[in-house]
């Protein structure tokens, strides 16, 4: 069983050597179409150096827009490495919104190659989230403030991650903290996370040399140009850690990297990648 630290810029300066009793963070990444975790670098850093289980969410706002576009903001911000979870944080939204969660956790299965997390509470599974089948493949975050969780709504038959309190006080932490527990060892988190290196075999299989005209959605070249009225992708070279395209024409949506394939250990910025027209591999 791990303890795990949900964590945003609600948390501002975490010292994260005095932090005890937790064996890993959950990171906010990215909110709507707009809006990244100020203090998101800064927490990443610290989770990577003392936690053993990390992920990233995205704070899902569903009434402001398409699915589609939130998880193509999350992917281009949420700098994910190998073991980390990726998470659909849904709390908020009017109706049945069990088709824009499907939209969001498929459009991230299909570029990360695993199914991401799905956070929610009981009342909003009640009131929003209908029993779909297809959602059971996402593991459920299961936010039940109780000494023992609520039963799980269907489609699910159990919780992958519990999240059991939210008014805990972690000490380096600032404020109240969520704490969830995770059934499971580190090494049972790290396969439900992002593939490692050897992940680049499968994208270099998937892509291949593209042109891709107005309104076309290339999932396996992780390519969207369909909101920024067209453009081209040209390969310009195939190498053995990597497949790397020229971007011409277009403001790309979604960008991959993978730690050490590329030899850079920094990651592409969002802002200079698509403004300077930089060379990006998928």
């Amino acid at each position: 069983m791990l303890t795990i630290a949900d964590i945003s810029d609600n948390n501002p300066d975490i010292d994260f050597a005095r932090v005890a009793g937790v064996d890993g963070y959950m990171v906010k990444a990215t909110q709507y179409t707009n809006y990244v975790n100020l203090k998101y670098a800064q927490q990443m850093a610290g989770a990577r150096q003392y936690g053993k289980a990390n992920g990233q969410y995205h704070y899902a706002q569903l009434q402001r827009g398409a699915a589609t576009p939130q998880a193509q903001w999350f992917l281009a911000h949420a700098e994910l490495q190998p073991g980390e979870l990726p998470a659909l944080d849904l709390e908020e939204g009017d109706g049945d919104l069990t088709d824009w969660a499907l939209d969001w956790l498929a459009f991230v299965e299909s570029v990360l190659h695993i199914p991401p997390a799905i956070y929610t509470f009981p009342d909003f599974a009640a009131n929003h989230l209908r029993n779909d089948p297809r959602l059971a493949r996402y593991p459920l975050w299961w936010a039940s403030w109780n000494t023992t969780p609520l039963p799980v709504p269907e489609p699910w038959h159990t919780y992958t991650l519990w999240q059991y309190t939210s008014t805990a006080v972690v000490p380096g932490i600032p404020g109240l903290v969520d704490l969830s527990r995770f059934r499971g060892a580190v090494d049972d988190w790290r396969k439900l996370g992002v593939a490692g290196v050897d992940e680049a075999s499968q994208l270099r299989a998937d892509v291949a040399a593209l042109t891709i005209p107005a309104g076309v959605l290339v999932r396996e070249g992780i390519v969207d140009v369909s909101a920024f009225g067209g453009g081209s992708a040209e390969r310009i070279a195939a190498y053995d850690k990597g497949i790397y395209h020229r971007l011409r024409g277009a403001t790309v949506a979604i960008y991959r990297e993978i730690p050490g394939v590329t030899g850079d250990p920094v990651a592409w910025s969002y802002e200079s990648l698509f403004r300077a027209g930089k060379v990006v591999w998928y």
